[in-house]
């Protein structure tokens, strides 16, 4: 015998649904709203001009000799950005009324397509365009590759803390396996095998992987880490992505190669400091800012930085904190809070502000003015060219819609800089 229960008479017992919990993710993108976007990019390419040394001939005692100026022509090619999403008819049908489900199908879709895509171009914005998420560090690493690539048992990547970023992994992201990368993450082969992300452990370096890869069976047989040249690359986007600071940054230092078509040079490259693991100081930031100034004439007016900087700065600049001090209510008593960080540049007030996609050693000074994303006309959009966004799936009774642009992030070096290496 048995009582009536909860777990006897369960069928009986009705469930209580409470309202849909707000997203656990963070889906802001500061930086890349501020982005100069224009969408009148036709033709195979785009040649801007850019002056870089005075014209003419200057002297005294004597006529000098003229000398024509310095110009150099900056090629602008589109890369190809896209977000996919597929819907199930019967879901789309299922989840017409409210009582149904938490959300309609189609809406939900949509809503969460759009927010990936923004949060992939600023990982694209932020990083050198190479599409890599991940680079291995060989011995560095902590352990093995280990796994099967199953559901019940994924293929466990363990990084470390210099090669491994969290915001670049996200659960249900679909990921290639390269081998053979330089220091530059160029010249790797990519596996055509796609895998699923899984798992994302920031305390441990890790990732979880599911599906197939000849390259992480290797590492399992033998058993071996993931080496310094093997890569974690975002579906299909291996060196596709738009050009990032990252990889302007690294030209920069470097001191060679070219953007745009340009050489890197005096006048065409961004201001590279490495803090060598000392702290951020105003005295550094200032540094930099008029270094910028003393090469291009312009000061950067935006400083963007990881959670750690910014924690950083919080403390170091106390009295650039501007308050907001609640109504003299006696419910609010003791209440206040601050709504922003500024910088004072040579030039005025400069916002600080933070993003997900920096790094937490680095600080980005930018000049927004001279950014902009190049995007062929129509900008970014659902393709509805067949009258409609969502399409029948071939053989089934499903609905994707793909959204996207044709585009290229155009960053004049000059005006720029970064600092990296900071103390964390």
């Amino acid at each position: 015998m048995s009582a009536f229960s909860l777990v006897t008479a369960t069928n009986v017992f009705k469930r209580k649904f409470w309202k849909m919990s707000d997203a656990v993710f963070n889906a802001s993108n500061v930086t890349w709203s501020r982005l100069n976007k224009n969408s009148d990019f036709v033709g195979k390419d785009m040649f801007v001009s850019n002056p870089l040394s005075f014209s003419g001939g200057v002297g005294s005692g004597s006529l000098p000799t003229p000398n024509v100026g310095k110009y150099e022509g900056s090629i602008i090619n589109s890369k190809k950005i896209y977000a996919v999403c597929q819907v199930d008819r019967e879901a789309i049908k299922a989840s017409e009324q409210s009582e149904g489900a938490f959300v309609k199908a189609m809406a939900e879709t949509v809503k969460k397509t759009l927010e990936s895509f923004m949060r992939n171009m600023s990982r694209q914005f932020f990083a050198d365009g190479s599409g890599v998420l991940g680079k291995g560090a060989g011995a560095a690493a902590a352990t093995a590759v280990t796994g099967l690539g199953t559901t019940a048992s994924p293929y466990i990547v363990t990084l470390t803390a210099a090669t491994f970023f969290d915001a670049n992994f996200e659960e249900r992201d679909l990921v290639q396996i390269g081998t053979g990368a330089a220091v530059d993450n160029s010249g790797a082969a990519i596996e055509t095998t796609f895998l699923e992300i899984a798992s994302v452990d920031p305390v441990l370096f890790q990732v979880g992987l599911v599906g197939t890869s000849a390259r992480l069976a290797v590492h399992v047989a033998a058993p071996s880490k993931f080496a310094t040249t093997d890569i974690i690359v975002m579906q299909n986007s291996y060196q596709n992505d738009i050009t990032g600071l990252r990889g302007i940054a690294d030209l920069s230092a470097a001191g060679s190669g070219t953007l745009y078509n340009v050489p890197v040079q005096r006048r065409w490259s961004m201001q590279v400091q490495d803090a060598s693991a000392a702290a951020i100081t105003v005295d550094l930031i200032n540094q930099e800012m008029l270094k910028i100034e003393r090469k291009s004439g312009k000061v950067p007016n935006l400083i963007v930085c990881g959670f750690k900087q910014y924690q950083k700065m919080l403390a170091l600049q106390e009295n650039q904190k501007r308050y907001n001090l609640s109504p003299k209510d006696s419910k609010y008593a003791g209440q206040f809070s601050f709504d922003g960080l500024q910088f004072m540049s040579t030039a005025g007030i400069v916002p600080v502000v933070y993003d997900r996609f920096v790094h937490d050693d680095e600080i980005w000074l930018l000049n927004d003015n001279y950014i902009t994303i190049t995007m062929r006309p129509g900008g970014v959009q659902w393709f509805e060219e067949d009258g409609t966004v969502f399409l029948r799936d071939t053989g089934s009774d499903s609905y994707s819609a793909r959204y996207g642009g044709y585009m290229e992030n155009y960053a004049i070096p000059t005006f720029h800089g970064q600092i990296k290496n900071l103390a964390v």
